[in-house]
């Protein structure tokens, strides 16, 4: 095929006898344009031939604009358009927030609305995601009141949009349906996400996929499991790619229980053997608890991957097993695997929890002379905690300092609780004070302060790390543990019975 350049060398005259609309010529020409050079003469020739108001045309032009990244001119073609249709209004709205400006791509829909243009399923299915990055809420924007009542308003948007679905029949689309819920899901609102699943007359392994994901980054775990036993009696149709997604729902849950069903699923529909799917069941067995299965499917695995090593490296870490972790990482690099820097990162990491300072710092050494790989923040955020479990805490803080990590307050939490363990109290004072200089929006950090202070009898500092949190709206969520019960998951907070 011809480079769109070279068409333009060999077809001049084309571009000045298109004249019918329904001429696929020029537009099959711009389907193929990359080039911001060859798409600026075209679209030079399209308004010489008096064709810049051929709709059809223009909404290729459009999208040509946005492929090529050119959103400037797409703009202009848009603002010169004198009849727009539901095709222009969508590449518009879809163009926007490909290209990270979902406040346009609002914009845009809300401007299409107000002219009168009924949007289809594709113009729903290309503003859903830009509410949902709208409505993406973090601790810290919280306490901005703009940010506050900007996501509200995305929420609004996206509710307004939801009665567009609901007054033009589209949530009876599958796809249109797992859009709204990812955006209510976003927002954090579960309620409304839970209502347009249960309406969704057409369930399949994605929205449910969705729905189940939602529940468990939004604290309902007990819900997600008793949802995910009843898509498991359902029969839906699994392939690797959903297996591997509720095995990762699993691991998040430690929903053993299920976690094993997906095993057998596995063995039934002939995935076992899979590499990408046995080495998300690894992390299912490992993160739920259950070290003995997951090592025992690895070892009887016979295609792994450096992934599938990580896997097994970062499970027996976890579960406090270091020197079984530091025993898997020799012998994969004795098979010729090459680690990579998430290996690097989950075998200093079981060294840290382990306390195996010799072995972590060996680790290091054999990172830093023995491969290519350069170490990162991550890799020396956890040398630095590794030293400071094992006591090494001013050794630890010298390497923060030269690494210019004082901001960093996951190291500096690192530190302070280390510092309370040992004993270490005018050095954790000392870390203690660096807290202050930075705008913490983590709660957890300032129950650590505040307990740090506690242990010293200093009740004048507790005092002002409580009104802290207050001032700043922050409040510890009480910790929370599920466990599984023949197959029954039961929640329990500090200080319940049972």
């Amino acid at each position: 095929m011809h480079h769109v350049c070279d068409l333009w060398e060999l077809k001049p005259r084309l571009f000045y006898s298109f004249r019918s609309p329904n001429s696929p010529s020029l537009a099959s020409i711009l389907h193929d344009v990359k080039e911001l050079k060859s798409l600026h003469q075209i679209h030079a020739n399209v308004i010489t031939s008096g064709l810049q108001q051929n709709v059809f045309l223009s909404n290729r032009l459009l999208n040509a604009c946005f492929s090529c990244g050119d959103s400037t001119t797409a703009e202009e073609i848009f603002r010169r358009m004198t009849y727009k249709n539901v095709v222009s209004w969508t590449i518009m709205v879809n163009g926007y927030w490909k290209h990270g400006c979902p406040f346009n791509s609002v914009n845009a829909f809300r401007e299409m609305v107000s002219a009168g243009v009924l949007p289809n399923s594709v113009t729903i299915a290309s503003i859903l995601p830009a509410c949902c990055d709208l409505g993406l809420p973090t601790a810290g924007r919280l306490v901005h009141s703009y940010m506050i009542v900007r996501e509200m308003g995305c929420l609004i948007q996206g509710t307004l949009i939801h009665a567009h679905v609901i007054k033009y029949g589209f949530e009876k689309s599958s796809h249109v349906a797992t859009l709204l819920m990812d955006m209510y899901g976003k927002c954090g609102n579960v309620e409304d996400a839970s209502q347009v699943f249960d309406l969704s007359p057409c369930k399949d392994v994605v929205s449910w996929s969705t729905i189940l994901s939602i529940f468990a980054d939004l604290g309902h775990g007990h819900e997600a499991v008793e949802l995910f036993n009843e898509m498991m009696a359902a029969g839906l149709p699994f392939d690797s790619v959903s297996l591997m997604e509720y095995l990762s729902l699993c691991s998040r849950l430690g929903a053993l229980s299920q976690g094993k069903c997906l095993h057998g699923l596995m063995t039934k529909i002939g995935l076992e053997t899979d590499t990408p799917v046995g080495t998300a069941l690894i992390d299912m067995y490992a993160k739920c608890g259950n070290l003995s299965s997951a090592r025992s499917f690895f070892n009887q695995m016979d295609i792994k991957d450096v992934i599938c090593w990580n896997a097994m490296i970062t499970g027996c870490g976890i579960n406090g097993c270091g020197d079984e972790a530091i025993g898997l990482f020799w012998q994969m690099n004795s098979l010729g695997f090459q680690p990579n820097n998430s290996t690097f990162l989950s075998i200093l990491s079981a060294c840290s929890h382990a306390g195996l300072v010799k072995h972590g710092l060996q680790i290091f050494e054999h990172m830093t002379n023995e491969t290519t790989l350069v170490p990162d923040m991550q890799h020396f955020a956890c040398l630095i905690d590794l030293l400071a479990r094992a006591g090494h805490l001013r050794a630890a803080y010298q390497l923060v300092k030269s690494l210019s990590l004082e901001q960093d307050v996951g190291v500096l939490g690192a530190l302070l609780g280390a510092c309370k363990i040992y004993g270490e109290i005018a050095f954790g004072a000392e870390i203690a004070r660096k807290f202050f200089e930075l705008d913490l929006s983590d709660a957890g950090y300032y129950v650590l302060l505040s307990n740090w202070y506690a242990g010293l009898k200093d009740w004048n500092r507790v005092e002002m790390v409580q009104d802290l949190l207050r001032l700043k709206g922050l409040k510890k969520e009480p910790g929370c543990s599920m466990i599984d019960i023949d197959g029954s998951f039961h929640a329990f907070v500090f200080e319940d019975t049972y």
